[in-house]
């Protein structure tokens, strides 16, 4: 048995991808290799995940090593791993919000195809005023509200 878990179901999050994959073990749907090949997937991913996540909030020597070598043709020395280090995670951060801001900028340049189309001011109060009329409220009505 591992030492740590393939899976961890929040019934508070939200998330639906925990979902999808206990519905994997439906008596109907039940495949162990597939479940097995998915584990794994599921572990390394979330280990890797970890991984960055640290990364990204505190670069190691090694992780700002190798960006260097690809970046930087100079001589390293101990104060330009300093130097790099916080451009690393200063860049790692700013890549962060650009996507971000991408996958905020497309979502609302899409709009929300459920919302109504707004109409002119008259038209909309002609109606707002209509459907006030047909609405009739009955004394019982006004006494169980207050």
């Amino acid at each position: 048995m591992d030492h740590r878990p393939f899976l961890i179901l929040d019934l508070l999050d939200a998330d639906a991808a925990p979902v999808e994959e206990v519905a994997k073990f439906v008596k109907s749907e039940f495949n162990p290799e597939a479940i097995r090949a998915s584990a794994n997937e599921l572990k390394y991913t979330r280990a890797i995940k970890s991984e960055l996540q640290q990364e990204v909030t505190n670069p190691s020597e090694e992780f700002v090593r190798l960006l260097m070598g690809r970046v930087y043709s100079g001589v390293k020395t101990k104060t330009k791993l300093e130097q790099f280090t916080s451009m690393t995670r200063r860049a790692a951060r700013q890549l962060i919000r650009d996507e971000l801001r991408g996958t905020l900028n497309t979502a609302l340049a899409q709009g929300d195809p459920t919302a109504p189309e707004v109409t002119s001011g008259s038209d909309s109060m002609s109606a707002t005023e209509e459907s006030e009329d047909d609405i009739i409220t009955t004394e019982a009505e006004l006494n169980g509200y207050y």
